[in-house]
């Protein structure tokens, strides 16, 4: 890939998709995808694409996928985590949460809120992302307008009851399959999501900081090294740049030969809040690992001892009892 210098005209902010499994989240996703394509603000991407291993009729999706697109205020970067039955993607949606500014909270309103939506704006909590917008969705299935007021309370008081602000939360009711199959009616409500993401603040990115970024993926390029790819917490950083890897296992100390933001585009610097891969040559696929982190030399170190606060979900919450 030929090495340009990244140009973004606008803000960036990073979201994703959460709630319950089967609620609707990675159609909505296609949705959106597919509506922003009109306006050449979006690249469309086939529902099964995106749930690799589902289908429209069992939407069990198998991993975190990441898409793009623009809107007229903001470029988004959008996280459609994994949705299984049980609690076995846990760790994938919390390491996709972890890389979100923002989160869509998706609620299927013929079911209401099920046990891994309350665990998601947990997770959220505990991730420190401040704004959610909410999606009621299968609003077309003649759904009462009470029930649909109901709904939307219980969910400001969800979002009360974990310190976000409920009352002031956008909560929009529309359909994610109708509005994908290019309806109208729904088609609106999804520009009304679009409208409330573009009202979130935008984040404030610390850049003063020394550098650091916690490994979410890592993966081998043949003949070329190591990508280690996440979100940048703190700083900036720059090709060539000597950083090291820190936790789990010994430190090492590498340069960065590379710098990609978001798999599309090659570039020489990037900064908080930026999605990358690093390219690290001197260091093999089995050396490095999910959850150790990049930072600038001599400004980060591994602990064997250190004080946390913990949350334990309670029954209610999906958690062990």
């Amino acid at each position: 890939m030929t090495k340009k210098e990244f140009q973004s005209s606008k803000p960036h902010l990073i979201v994703g998709t959460l709630g319950h499994y089967n609620h609707g989240k990675t159609t909505l996703t296609a949705a959106l995808l597919k509506l922003l394509s009109r306006q050449n603000l979006a690249k469309v991407i086939d529902y099964a694409d995106l749930a690799k291993g589902g289908t429209q009729l069992s939407t069990t999706k198998l991993s975190t996928t990441y898409v793009d697109y623009t809107t007229h205020k903001r470029q988004y970067i959008h996280i459609d985590c994994p949705s299984l039955p049980d609690t076995d993607s846990s760790r994938q949606v919390y390491d996709g949460i972890l890389e979100m500014d923002a989160a869509i909270l998706v609620i299927d309103v013929t079911k209401g809120i099920e046990a891994q939506t309350r665990e998601h704006v947990i997770f959220a909590r505990q991730s420190n992302i401040t704004h959610f917008v909410v999606f009621l969705n299968k609003c077309d299935e003649g759904t009462d307008p009470e029930q649909l007021d109901f709904l939307s309370q219980d969910i400001r008081e969800l979002l009360n009851n974990y310190h976000f602000d409920g009352d002031n939360t956008a909560v929009i009711c529309g359909a994610a399959l109708p509005a994908l199959q290019g309806d109208p009616k729904w088609e609106e409500k999804l520009t009304a999501l679009l409208d409330a993401l573009d009202a979130i603040p935008q984040p404030q990115l610390n850049t003063n900081r020394p550098f650091l970024m916690t490994i979410s993926n890592t993966y081998s390029l043949p003949g070329r090294g190591t990508v280690a790819s996440g979100k940048i917490q703190y700083g900036r950083i720059s090709t060539g740049e000597e950083i090291e890897v820190i936790g789990i296992q010994n430190t090492n100390k590498m340069a960065i030969s590379g710098i990609e933001v978001f798999r599309k585009q090659q570039i020489d610097q990037a900064q908080a809040g930026d999605i990358i891969g690093c390219l690290l040559k001197g260091i093999s696929l089995e050396d490095i690992r999910q959850a150790q982190v990049l930072a600038s030399v001599s400004t980060a170190k591994a602990h064997l001892q250190f004080t946390a606060s913990l949350y334990v979900l309670t029954k209610e919450e999906g958690g062990r009892h």
